[in-house]
């Protein structure tokens, strides 16, 4: 039997020497932690049980969690991806 595939680990309380734990520097009623609330909500599985039958073999992938969450956070904050033909990726506010 094939051992399910796994992410990297993603704890966003975790504090580290560099840089400072985000509560360190985010207000209590900053919109970070709806998000976190809200990702806690949300039924992935549709995205979780694809990503986990994938062959574990290889480089461990981000966390759905996590990145569901950034894509979110990303489009509160006004910055959105931009894929024109014939440029790079670039991410820019509005």
């Amino acid at each position: 039997m094939q051992k399910p595939k796994s992410f990297r680990p993603w704890q966003p309380e975790q504090t580290t020497l560099l840089p400072p734990s985000p509560s360190d520097w985010l207000s209590d009623d900053h919109q970070v932690y709806f998000l976190l609330d809200l990702v806690d909500e949300l039924d992935l599985s549709q995205v979780l049980i694809p990503a986990q039958a994938k062959d574990p073999r290889g480089e461990k992938g981000f966390d759905p969690r996590m990145m569901t969450m950034l894509l979110l956070y990303a489009y509160c904050v006004g910055i959105v991806s931009s894929r024109l033909p014939g440029r790079r990726p670039a991410c820019r506010r509005h």
